[in-house]
């Protein structure tokens, strides 16, 4: 199985960025703003991107450290992701955190993966700017970029 995976660092405290991502008011300013459900653990999130969306189930969380995330049901366009987890192993550096990212469970690195990664990589950097600046990119926001 591939996976994507990124590190990247935010000049805030893992609480800051654990919030950011737990916290679904966060989540639609850096992600997506039509989100579902609830952010607490075993409980269902819906995130929605125009007409296409997937759902996830909070399945471990550690606070401030720790968020992973089971796809549990996508439309069609990511049905492939049905089960892949997503993992935000979040820690305290030297004044910084880091963030290591990945989603896990792809059959190989196609068309889906690249659009996925670079996708990723575009809402981490939304997530950086949350936090630092108070000014995100999430799909739907204001400041979005197609």
């Amino acid at each position: 199985m591939e996976s994507i995976r990124h590190l990247f660092h935010i000049n805030s405290t893992a609480q800051n960025v654990y919030e950011a991502i737990v916290n679904k008011d966060h989540l639609k300013k850096w992600y997506t703003n039509d989100i579902e459900g609830e952010s607490r653990l075993n409980s269902r999130l819906t995130f929605k991107f125009g007409d296409v969306g997937y759902s996830v189930e909070l399945v471990e969380i550690i606070e401030n450290k720790f968020l992973k995330w089971l796809c549990i049901d996508a439309d069609e366009v990511f049905k492939e992701v049905i089960g892949h987890e997503t993992i935000f192993d979040i820690e305290q550096v030297n004044g910084k955190t880091r963030i290591r990212f990945s989603q896990s469970g792809f059959s190989e690195k196609n068309d889906l993966y690249a659009g996925i990664n670079y996708s990723w990589g575009k809402y981490l950097e939304s997530l950086r700017q949350y936090i630092q600046t108070g000014i995100s990119e999430g799909f739907g926001t204001e400041k979005y970029r197609s």
